[in-house]
This record gives structure tokens, C-alpha cells and sequence, in this order.
């Protein structure tokens, strides 16, 4: 899908890597493209969908690894702002209707990373950081 959009979608991938150095904001495995692999093992997530937003600014982005991006689209993941401050969460609707539903379901390995980001996963320019009204505005949808 991203690469039928063409040229934006490419330009906003190679943003959002470069923001983030490579690096999942969730779990801070760093996984850039090398001479042994030409494509990052981490993805440019959009924050508001882009089929309904059509929003391709850095600031709608956060670079994830495969696993969290999945979790953050499925909605089993949270990224909050508060006060300049960034934070991960499992929602309490999630966590109590898997525990009751699939007990089985793996939540321990995302409730792991639940809590503060570290600011160094965050991209240096404060602009390039994911916009708190587009993180709410995820959460009301």
C-alpha cells in the first residue's frame, strides 16, 4: 500500500526513520538498513490514518518495530503526551477482555514496555515529535 502512494509515502518512511534513528519508540531496538540489508527492520507508523488524514508530516509519525506497530494499529498499545513527556499504555478495556477472553494472549511481552518513554528515543527536534492533538485525537476516535 505505502508503496503505490509514491513519492510522499517514500519521502515520509525516510523522515520518520531519520527522526528516530532507526529506532522503535516502544521497545528501542535500532534496526537501520546496512550493507547486509537494504530495508529497516523498523517502520514509519502514522499516527491518524493516512487513507483518512492524508497527513505525511513527520509529527504524524513514530518509527516502530514490526511487533509495536502492529499492537499501536490493533490498538493494544497507547502513546500519551503529558506535559512534554511521552508514555505508553495498555488500555484497561484491553487488558481486562484479554485476561478474561484469551487468557493465553502474549500481553506480558508488550506490558513490558508500558510506562515513560526515554527521551532519547524521542527525535531531537521537538517538532518532529508526535503531535499531542493527533495522539488524542487517535484515542477519541
Amino acid at each position: 500500500w505505502a508503496n503505490a502512494r509514491g513519492a510522499a509515502s517514500a519521502k515520509f518512511r525516510q523522515q520518520v526513520r531519520e527522526a528516530y534513528q532507526s529506532t522503535c519508540l516502544v521497545c528501542g531496538v535500532h534496526l537501520p538498513a546496512t550493507s547486509m540489508n537494504a530495508v529497516p527492520g523498523v517502520d514509519a507508523a502514522h499516527i491518524l490514518p493516512w487513507a483518512d488524514y492524508d497527513l505525511d508530516v513527520v509529527a504524524n509519525g513514530i518509527c516502530l518495530c514490526k511487533l509495536h506497530h502492529w499492537a499501536f494499529d490493533e490498538g493494544l498499545i497507547l502513546i500519551t503526551e503529558s506535559q512534554g513527556a511521552y508514555s505508553i499504555e495498555i488500555p484497561d478495556e484491553i487488558r481486562e477482555a484479554l485476561a478474561r477472553d484469551y487468557p493465553e494472549f502474549s500481553l506480558a511481552h508488550l506490558s513490558q514496555y508500558a510506562g515513560p518513554i526515554p527521551a532519547q528515543r524521542l527525535p531531537r527536534i521537538p517538532q518532529q515529535r508526535p503531535n499531542p492533538q493527533f495522539l488524542q485525537r487517535l484515542q477519541q476516535a
